[in-house]
């Protein structure tokens, strides 16, 4: 589990640091670590992130937001990745992975340019881990700091992010965390909700279903969502941005879910209301697209009551697992008819408001 840390794990955060840069380190470190620098780091950072595995803590990392004080070596729109450490016992598992792709979806959401970071040249596993995280190794800004040792400057250059917070009187949308993912199994028991989709009341269907989405996000080729009922807070569902082409500013809204406990409570319209909007208010979209097995009845009459423009029918289009081979409706909202689908949205949702 990955979470902000608390004044709780100074003891732990602090012999994970003193381990990993002055007990194994070779970068200039003489002294241990102690609980006023944990102190210090808390206040700069924007996000101070522990991993904990089995109640214990065993991983930390420092996400400095732009034009922050503390910052060593990131400049401009830049934030900063500092001091992660993951301790020697718990390493190999994909922690150090875990806290530095957080740190990313973090900077995604709040819309900076890039995260830059410095390491000593021993630090090669690090460097490893960067580089397959998309980090770039830019040499001309590497220094020597005041111990004497070189810093090795790498940088992240961050995408747009295609999700953010959605709230609605019904339900709210919430970017799909991988912590969400109990929540969600709970949700996807009932089995009528997957006549027209991969079983994932299934757990090995559900736990590949899971991976992959989060693997798509990390990429930004995919956006998706937890659907939360408004006022509970419980999670009912899911549903995704994907086909994302931006170059046409074209997106898909799919891969959409609802335990049936929120079948015809307004909870799949507002939920449309609210990706279309962001779709093509705040992503700049110019025709947001839908597809649906032709034989779903139920889906193609909601896409038409938005109402999205039948667009046709592809034969023998994809292969569903446990549905099978299948032919795809597709609909469409286009940029000049969303004024009129919004109407429409908001004038049905009224009444449920």
């Amino acid at each position: 589990m990955i979470r902000e840390a608390t004044e709780g794990d100074a003891d732990a955060v602090v012999a994970l640091w003193t381990e990993a840069y002055f007990a194994e380190g070779e970068g200039g470190r003489d002294t241990p670590y102690d609980r006023a620098e944990f102190e210090e780091t808390a206040a700069a950072a924007a996000h101070f992130l522990v991993a904990e595995r089995d109640g214990e803590v065993v991983g930390v990392v420092a996400l400095l937001e732009p034009e922050g004080p503390s910052r060593a070596v990131a400049t401009g729109g830049e934030g900063e990745l500092a001091r992660l450490v993951v301790g020697s016992g718990s390493r190999r598992h994909g922690i150090g992975r875990a806290l530095a792709e957080r740190c990313a979806e973090l900077a995604r959401a709040e819309g900076w340019e890039a995260i830059a970071l410095w390491s000593r040249r021993y630090q090669t596993a690090g460097h490893r881990l960067y580089e397959s995280l998309g980090y770039r190794r830019e040499p001309s800004r590497d220094s020597t700091d005041e111990t004497g040792f070189e810093r090795l400057v790498f940088r992240l250059a961050i995408a747009p992010s295609l999700t953010a917070r959605l709230e609605g009187s019904i339900v709210t949308l919430e970017p799909l965390r991988e912590e969400h993912a109990e929540e969600l199994w709970e949700a996807a028991q009932a089995p009528e909700i997957w006549d027209w989709l991969a079983h994932l009341n299934e757990r090995e269907r559900f736990d590949l279903w899971m991976q992959l989405t989060l693997e798509a996000q990390r990429a930004g080729t995919e956006g998706a969502f937890t659907t939360r009922d408004a006022r509970s807070g419980r999670a009912i569902g899911s549903s995704r941005y994907l086909n994302v082409r931006p170059d046409d500013r074209v997106v898909e809204i799919g891969w959409t879910w609802l335990h049936p406990s929120a079948w015809r409570s307004g909870a799949n319209v507002e939920a449309k209301l609210l990706m279309m909007r962001h779709a093509f208010e705040t992503l700049g979209c110019v025709r947001v697209e839908f597809k649906t097995d032709a034989r779903n009845e139920r889906s193609r009459a909601a896409l038409a009551a938005l109402p999205a423009q039948f667009e046709g029918i592809l034969r023998n289009h994809m292969i569903v697992p446990d549905v099978g081979l299948r032919d795809s409706a597709y609909f469409s909202v286009i940029e000049s008819e969303w004024p009129e689908v919004r109407k429409n949205l908001e004038r049905r949702l009224a009444p449920r408001r």
